[in-house]
């Protein structure tokens, strides 16, 4: 170990240990060495990622491709080789009916879906916005949107149930449905399943305009 002494101020070093240095008796470190480990290189950490790669390669890619090989094709169940079948289930589609039907259910229930999200969110936003409940009512409001679908699907099939379901038998006794369950009726079959998704996603929006009202200032909101 050395030690040098120039005035006021010295420092030590040793070996592989820090060199500290006293500078108007706070002692101040000069001097680290590298770390023991080194730092791991891209690659490494691209190995560390590859079996998860792989497997959502497996069940995600492949799938992927596949189907759209089958659709080029006709393919049997069986030994049969797939053959080739000329763009034909494509040119189908443009005369489908039920693609068609579809497609217009698809662009209904995202109308419906947007427009009742995105309105109760900015509602649900202004209300919250530096309220005196403020945090738990976003922690309440949050909790349908970290629910799995699986499982909120379940749960509002359950509650939809005409025979047990709580929302079928309050409906019922509105007059608003009848024996029929509201998933059972094509006439309230959609309105059902939007309700379900507005409960579930409408969080979301309500987070994000949240997060965007808490960065205006406060004298432009009373203004």
């Amino acid at each position: 170990m050395a030690a040098t002494t120039a005035g006021d101020d010295r420092w030590t070093r040793g070996g592989g240990d820090a060199a500290t240095e006293m500078q108007g008796g706070v002692r101040v470190i000069s001097y680290a060495p590298p770390t023991v480990n080194a730092t791991p290189s891209r690659v490494y950490y691209l190995y560390l990622m590859l079996p998860a790669i792989i497997v959502l390669a497996c069940i995600t890619i492949y799938p992927f491709f596949w189907l759209i090989w089958m659709s080029l094709h006709d393919v049997d169940v069986g030994a049969a080789s797939d053959k080739w079948n000329d763009f034909r289930n494509w040119t189908r589609l443009t005369r489908d009916r039920k693609f068609q039907d579809g497609w217009w259910l698809l662009a209904q229930y995202s109308l419906m879906c947007m427009t009742l999200q995105v309105g109760l969110g900015l509602l649900l936003a202004v209300i919250l916005n530096r309220s005196r409940y403020e945090k738990v009512l976003v922690t309440v409001f949050l909790m349908p949107m970290m629910m799995a679908p699986v499982v909120a699907g379940l749960v509002w099939y359950y509650l939809y149930n005409s025979t047990f379901g709580w929302y079928h038998w309050l409906m019922q006794s509105a007059g608003i449905l009848g024996e029929r369950s509201i998933l059972g009726d094509p006439s309230t079959a959609m309105i059902g399943i939007v309700i379900v998704d507005t409960w579930q996603w409408t969080p979301l929006i309500t987070l994000i305009v949240l997060a965007g009202l808490k960065r205006v200032p406060r004298d432009q909101l009373e203004a």
